[in-house]
């Protein structure tokens, strides 16, 4: 890491953001806010939530205009891009964590089930469980998944 940021920026203690500057963006971004900030924090977003030092920005602006976090609350977005990293005061509500489940059901965002992409039914698990004698290439091409998949299927490692 040193020695990148010597080549980088001269100094190996170099690079980084000037302390302040990410609280002074929110501070300029919240008093011009646009309906919806998905996408513009600039800082340290890994995985879309910005953050000011190990403080979420969307916890903070939701402590700021809705007051103090209940216990065990979330803040949740309404608009559905909170992975994004949206910020918006007017998308931001404190919420359960099945408040958050629905909102992120609503707006499409909940992985499918990897059973629910199968291309299998459970009876037809059950059909394979009980071929064990029959070669995995002919229960393969019967089913229409790959020989691992019927392995796995009789040796418990998948559909459990």
């Amino acid at each position: 890491m040193h020695y990148r940021r010597l080549r980088r920026h001269g100094d190996p203690l170099g690079g980084g953001t000037p302390d302040g500057e990410p609280m002074a963006y929110l501070l300029a971004v919240l008093t011009t806010m646009p309906e919806c900030t998905a996408g513009r924090w600039p800082y340290n977003a890994k995985g879309g939530y910005g953050r000011i030092g190990n403080d979420y920005v969307h916890i903070l602006v939701c402590t700021w205009y809705h007051d103090e976090r209940p216990e065990g609350m979330l803040a949740c977005h309404r608009c559905g891009k909170g992975h994004l990293g949206c910020f918006s005061p007017s998308c931001l509500y404190w919420g359960t964590v099945d408040d958050d489940a629905a909102d992120r059901r609503r707006h499409g965002r909940v992985a499918a089930s990897r059973r629910a992409a199968s291309p299998l039914t459970p009876e037809q698990v059950d059909e394979i469980r009980a071929a064990i004698g029959t070669p995995l290439g002919e229960l393969a091409a019967r089913y229409g998944v790959a020989k691992s998949t019927i392995s796995r299927i009789q040796t418990g490692k998948r559909w459990t």
